[in-house]
């Protein structure tokens, strides 16, 4: 048996009419069983089961004293009314008001028991009015409904403010009861929404863990990560520990004495004794479908290899790289202009609501997720700068993929009258016969400059020389002629 939510008055779908029970199966009984335990626990004597939100014609009713003398009626229908009383009469449904209310003084119903059987019953006095009340909500009638529209009005208003408040109250005691005390580690702006998510969020973030600042710019200062600017600003303690070899570093961490630990893009390898410090573990998001593109780089990775989708996996973490037990998972499909920093900037985004949604019910034991299965392993290695060179070999569709992949980082780069030259927007074209070397300049226009490949044709759109900013080909053609030229050879070749 089962508590059931009782309607409260006005809610409209205590007008709905019922329909009748055809069959007298398992799930009436069952239902039965629920509406008595209901009635029960709510120390009433009469329930309908529209008032639980089940539209079926049963009721069931128990005025005795000691409450053991419980009636169930199926499909009940009055056949006889007799004589006239009045009583007042209160509601499961309309809780806390009493009203006097005119009813036949005696009556004779006929209705289905609970083993499906037909019989009939003659009532008076309090059974007769509690059967004609129970009936009424069957046809989508309330007690209220025979009292005046102004003393109607006024109840309503009443338990609407009832509610407003019961609600208000639930909604704090839920919050307060669901609160998760969370340590927070992430270093670059990947990092930022989610910790953001989480600050405007009931949980409470306890402390933040980032990488120790880095020197930067031309005057070579010192630089705090993203997610230091962040929880600076919100008052959130921060600790840059240069790893977790000092036992003082874990000690610290122990003392915050978290529920959980939320690491996205942090940077720093995390030892067992850190994964076990919060009650619950420590949860990632990373930014691939695993098990594909385990590792440092996977938004590249994915770009490079000519993947149709990527997205975000939210994993219990465990000892491995990237090797833990997965919880969920959002698929970002690739476009077909996708960069490495558009790629970058949606699944930060996508990982947000993974995270709150995991959060939105904690288990008592924690998470339970799925293996990463072996097989389909694959690993994006961390990004070098010695990757960004073309090699004009290549496909023309493998080198747009470059181009696009390591936008804005390390950015794609290649020999131009002895400079090297950054290409930051690339097209393959399709269709375009080759002509010349790999690395030769076809043509150059507005459009762009079609540089033949080891197959196929790549038709520079943006580019920068060294020191000045980055140019549409337009522009650049204004002040540059690479007619003649073969890009990836030094002026001496």
């Amino acid at each position: 048996m089962a508590l059931l939510d009782i309607l409260h008055f006005p809610d409209p779908r205590l007008r709905t009419k019922a329909i009748a029970v055809g069959e007298v199966d398992s799930g009436v009984v069952k239902l039965v069983d629920d509406l008595l335990e209901t009635m029960y626990d709510a120390v009433g004597i009469g329930l309908a089961a529209t008032q639980v939100n089940v539209h079926r014609r049963v009721v069931v009713v128990d005025v005795s004293e000691d409450h053991d003398q419980p009636l169930v009626l199926i499909n009940p229908e009055l056949i006889e009314l007799h004589g006239v009383e009045e009583m007042d009469e209160g509601c499961l449904s309309v809780p806390g008001f009493y009203e006097t209310v005119s009813r036949a003084e005696r009556i004779r119903v006929r209705a289905l028991n609970q083993q499906g059987e037909v019989f009939e019953l003659e009532a008076d006095e309090l059974l007769s009015v509690c059967i004609q009340h129970e009936i009424d909500h069957l046809d989508g009638k309330l007690f209220v409904d025979y009292i005046s529209s102004l003393k109607r009005q006024r109840i309503r208003k009443k338990l609407e403010k009832l509610e407003k408040s019961r609600q208000k109250k639930l909604k704090k005691r839920t919050r307060k009861e669901s609160k998760v005390k969370i340590i927070y580690a992430g270093t670059p702006d990947f990092s930022v929404p989610a910790l953001q998510a989480l600050l405007a969020s009931e949980h409470e973030v306890c402390a933040v863990y980032t990488q120790p600042d880095r020197r930067a710019g031309r005057g070579r200062l010192p630089k705090m990560s993203a997610v230091k600017e962040v929880a600076l600003e919100a008052g959130i303690e921060v600790c840059q520990p240069l790893n977790f070899k000092q036992i003082k570093d874990v000690e610290q961490l122990q003392t915050f004495e978290a529920d959980l630990m939320v690491v996205v893009a942090y940077g720093l390898i995390l030892p067992p004794v850190i994964l076990a410090a919060p009650r619950l573990g420590c949860l990632n998001l990373h930014a691939s479908l695993l098990p594909r593109w385990r590792g440092a780089a996977p938004i590249q990775r994915a770009i490079l290899a000519g993947d149709a989708e990527s997205g975000i996996t939210l994993m219990q973490m465990d000892v491995g790289l990237d090797t833990g037990d997965m919880l969920a998972k959002s698929v970002c499909p690739i476009e077909a202009d996708e960069s490495g920093g558009s790629l970058h900037d949606k699944l930060s985004l996508l990982g947000v609501d993974l995270l709150l949604s995991a959060l939105q019910a904690v288990p008592a034991g924690g998470w339970q997720g799925e293996p990463q299965a072996a097989i389909e392993v694959s690993y994006a290695s961390k990004l070098d700068k010695t990757e960004a060179t073309l090699d004009w070999r290549s496909s023309a569709l493998e080198l747009e993929r470059q181009v696009r992949a390591f936008n804005p980082w390390p950015v794609a780069q290649t020999l131009f009258k002895g400079k090297m030259m950054r290409v930051w927007q690339a097209e393959a074209l399709r269709d375009v016969v080759t002509e010349g070397l790999p690395g030769t300049v076809m043509s150059a226009d507005k459009s762009g400059i079609r540089v033949a490949c080891g197959e196929g044709v790549l038709q520079l759109k943006q580019v920068q020389l060294p020191g000045k900013k980055a140019l549409k080909v337009a522009d650049f053609l204004n002040a540059h002629s690479p007619q003649g030229c073969r890009f990836g050879e030094s002026e001496s070749s």
